[in-house]
């Protein structure tokens, strides 16, 4: 099953990765990011909320770089010499294997890489410089 933005909400509130209070209480927006992959962004007022990603093509190689980065994801969190690595990545909330999808935590305050090369295209080296900053992290 591909997630819509309207079946989104309850599959995550099945899965408890979302409360029925959060979702009454709470002022959130979803918006639907996708490009390669059905991905959407649940936000909410205070800038936190969940990043979904599904991959659209049951291929091995889409579905095995899902995989691995939910791997990943779970390695940072768990494991105590990936420490330094927790603060730059977000948390991962949920993983389903058979619906190859993955829900990590938004990162507040945050934009992709396309989103923010197209704001700074006319601005002469700023791309250099985010790759800079990207080698460096």
């Amino acid at each position: 099953m591909y997630l819509t933005s309207s079946t989104l909400v309850p599959y995550l509130v099945d899965r408890s990765v979302l409360t029925p209070a959060e979702i009454v209480g709470d002022d959130f927006t979803i918006l639907d990011a996708g490009r390669r992959n059905r991905n959407f962004k649940i936000s909410r007022r205070d800038g936190s909320g969940i990043f979904v990603k599904q991959v659209p093509v049951m291929a091995v190689e889409t579905t095995q770089s899902l995989q691995r980065e939910a791997t990943l994801y779970a390695l940072a969190d768990k494991d105590v010499s990936a420490d330094r690595l927790k603060p730059l990545m977000p948390r991962l909330r949920h993983y389903d294997r058979s619906r190859h999808l993955l829900a990590v935590d938004l990162v507040p305050n945050s934009q992709s890489l396309t989103f923010y090369q197209m704001q700074v295209a006319a601005v002469p080296g700023a791309m250099e410089d985010i790759a800079a900053q990207i080698g460096t992290l």
